[in-house]
């Protein structure tokens, strides 16, 4: 019989220049995707992480991404067709600070994953 062991390892990385961050993405790595989910952006329209947006090297079926402030409350959901949040709540400028995300996928047939992190919004 083949047995399948998957693993999940953690590794966050920060790099910024005089207050601005340049690239602070995180990553989960597990047995079926590779996804870059950023720890932090800057949405302040210089064209530098403007988007916390989340990447895979594989189809996330049934995408689901939910942004909440540290108080649990549901303040946005991302599209499953963009995958991205450009800081706004309901057309307006979120204000600085953190807040916290819930992923649900499929990868297969009966796979569904959850994955919940926090970001940092900076202006």
């Amino acid at each position: 019989m083949l047995k399948f062991i998957s693993s999940v390892f953690i590794i966050w990385l920060a790099v910024s220049l005089v207050e601005e961050v340049v690239s602070s993405p995180s990553y989960f790595l597990d047995s079926h995707c590779n996804i870059q989910v950023p720890d932090a952006f800057s949405p302040n329209g210089d064209g530098i992480n403007d988007e916390f947006y989340i990447s895979s090297i594989c189809h996330l079926s049934d995408f689901s991404l939910k942004i909440y402030s540290q108080k649990e409350e549901l303040l946005f959901v991302i599209p499953s067709s963009s995958k991205s949040w450009d800081g706004k709540i309901a057309g307006r400028l979120a204000p600085e600070g953190k807040y916290k995300w819930k992923m649900v996928y499929h990868t297969g047939p009966g796979e569904r994953v959850v994955k919940r992190g926090q970001l940092l919004l900076i202006r």
